[in-house]
C-alpha cells in the first residue's frame, strides 16, 4: 500500500513537471513579451544614454533573451528526460517486484539469494 502510494506521489509530481513544461514551451510568447516590454522600460530610463549604445544594449539584450531562451530549453528537457528515466526505473522495479510476489517460482537458496540482490541492486539503481 505504502508502495503505491509513493508511485502514485511520484507519478503525480512527474505528471506536474511535464505539463509545467508544456505550458511554458506553448506560453513562451508571453515570456518574450515580458522581455520585451522589460527592454522597452529599461530604454526609457536611459534616454540620456547615445544611441550607439542603446543599439549596442538592445542587441545585447536579444541574444540575452535567445542565450536564456536556448538553456531553459535545454535545462527542462534534461529535467523532464530525467523524471521520466526515474519513473520509468520505479515503475519496472515495481513491476518486477510484483510479478515475482504473485507467482514465487520454486527455487534453490543461492538463487533466490541473487534474485533478491538483484531487486535491491535495481532499487538503488533507480533512486540513484
Amino acid at each position: 500500500m505504502a508502495t503505491m502510494s509513493m508511485l502514485g506521489l511520484l507519478s503525480g509530481f512527474g505528471f506536474m513537471i511535464m505539463e509545467s513544461a508544456r505550458h511554458m514551451r506553448d506560453h513562451w510568447d508571453v515570456y518574450t513579451k515580458g522581455a520585451q516590454m522589460l527592454t522597452n522600460e529599461t530604454n526609457m530610463l536611459f534616454k540620456q544614454v547615445p544611441d550607439s549604445m542603446k543599439k549596442q544594449y538592445q542587441e545585447m539584450s536579444v541574444d540575452i533573451v535567445k542565450a536564456a531562451q536556448d538553456f531553459l530549453y535545454a535545462l527542462l528537457g534534461d529535467f523532464v528526460n530525467n523524471v521520466s528515466s526515474l519513473l520509468f526505473g520505479v515503475l519496472l522495479t515495481m513491476l518486477y517486484t510484483l510479478f515475482w510476489l504473485i507467482s514465487p517460482v520454486p527455487m534453490d537458496s543461492s538463487i533466490d539469494i541473487m534474485f533478491r540482490k538483484y531487486i535491491m541492486f535495481k532499487t538503488l539503481a533507480c533512486f540513484g
